[in-house]
């Protein structure tokens, strides 16, 4: 669980899934700004690990 939850970190997260699972693919990744000083954003990306046949999400 930790790899992934880092991986919502990465500008790239396809990256951190492809060393994790021979076979998951990054569907989306999102991030908006969710502070009121309009610094902090929150990202998060969808997934699908095809050779487990599981959803993947991950958030921060």
């Amino acid at each position: 669980m930790l790899p992934l939850a880092a991986a919502a970190y990465s500008s790239n997260p396809q990256k951190c899934l492809s060393t994790l699972y021979k076979d998951a693919q990054m569907k989306r990744l999102t991030s908006v700004i969710c502070d009121i000083t309009l610094i902090d954003k929150c990202s998060g990306f969808t997934a699908v690990n095809h050779d487990d046949k599981a959803i993947i999400i991950s958030f921060r």
